[in-house]
């Protein structure tokens, strides 16, 4: 694990990116492998997803599986260090919201979405082993559900 300082609207602060080994293809990686106790620092865990489900997966995981915390899309040809960094970026969004939020989804780079799809960017810069990096995060966000009058998501009873 490396020691990064990142600047972002969110503001400055030392973060500890991940070591990724390159995937050769699309997936997932996850800041912790499924199963793992979400108050632990452990490893990063991939999962192989083909592309046009990377997103759907990614949110369904976070959604369902807290334990894993932040999870970034990688598509296949984005940068190790990139992919690295965001994971990170999610973690600093993650720390910047209520206990029990549901993890964010990340990528380096655009993700393979619609773009119907809720998104935000944020522009980055690292200072990683005395290189600077600039880099957009990308965020992306499930539909919003909607709601009947009750309030309740549609679909549910009372």
């Amino acid at each position: 694990m490396t020691t990064a300082v990142i600047e972002w609207s969110g503001g400055v602060g030392a973060v500890v990116v991940p070591v990724l080994a390159p995937l050769g293809r699309d997936g997932l990686a996850l800041t912790r492998p499924f199963g793992s106790d979400p108050r632990g620092a452990g490893s990063a865990g991939v999962a192989y997803i083909p592309r046009p489900l990377l997103v759907r997966w990614a949110l369904e995981i976070v959604a369902t599986c807290p334990e894993v915390g932040p999870v970034a899309v990688w598509p296949h040809g984005v940068a190790v260090e990139q992919t690295a960094l965001a994971l990170a970026v999610g973690g600093l969004l993650a720390a910047a919201r209520p206990v029990g939020s549901v993890a964010p989804v990340v990528c380096a780079a655009r993700p393979p979405i619609r773009r119907s799809r809720p998104t935000a960017s944020y522009e980055v810069r690292a200072e990683v082993e005395g290189r600077r990096v600039d880099l957009a995060v990308w965020e992306v966000f499930p539909f919003a559900r909607p709601t009947a009058v009750t309030g309740l998501p549609v679909g549910r009873a009372a």
